[in-house]
């Protein structure tokens, strides 16, 4: 729920800011929109995966080493980043 509503905080205020340049950011509109979504999406990783790293974390319960979980879990993430890149793409052209 803290992740959730950490992102989703950070992409409010993104949207603010970068969609019609308030207190002077430029004006970006749907590229604001994107950076704005993409800053959430990492500060939710960044704070999953210290939780996951953390004294009582998943990885500590499990025993399970970091490079381990990464092991584990790369196909998945893998699949996930070859079915977002196409529009990734699109936002960079």
């Amino acid at each position: 729920m803290m992740t959730n509503t950490a992102s989703n905080a950070v992409n409010l205020l993104g949207n603010y800011l970068l969609i019609n340049g308030n207190f002077g950011f430029p004006a970006l509109g749907v590229k604001g929109a994107a950076i704005a979504t993409v800053s959430g999406s990492c500060v939710a990783a960044v704070i999953s995966l210290s939780t996951l790293a953390s004294k009582n974390g998943y990885l500590r319960q499990r025993n399970l080493t970091y490079i381990q979980y990464v092991r584990v879990s790369f196909p998945r993430e893998a699949l996930s980043f070859c079915k977002s890149f196409p529009s990734f793409k699109r936002l960079l052209v």
